[in-house]
């Protein structure tokens, strides 16, 4: 969590690196503890929150096009060949 609170308080470009291995909820903590350090760039640090968690959000495959509500309910049919048409049917 140290190491985003850098990216939240500095006019720096928002690194991509975190998209992938932090959770949201370490950014939001990171917003937190920096905004009572300084208590003045509220406004700032939130604006770096969201853009972080954008970044976050537009790296993560799981909300891309192909969106699943519930993943655990995903299950392959396998298909063996066409359907024959069933005698006197």
């Amino acid at each position: 969590m140290a190491k985003l609170t850098d990216p939240l308080t500095m006019a720096v470009d928002l690194p991509a690196r975190y998209a992938g291995g932090t959770y949201a909820a370490h950014v939001v903590a990171a917003a937190v503890m920096s905004a009572l350090k300084t208590p003045q760039a509220i406004p700032v640090i939130f604006d770096r929150m969201l853009g972080l968690l954008k970044v976050m959000h537009d790296a993560n495959p799981s909300w891309g096009p192909l969106y699943v509500v519930h993943p655990g309910d995903v299950a392959r049919d396998f298909v063996i060949g066409p359907r024959r048409p069933r005698p006197g049917g």
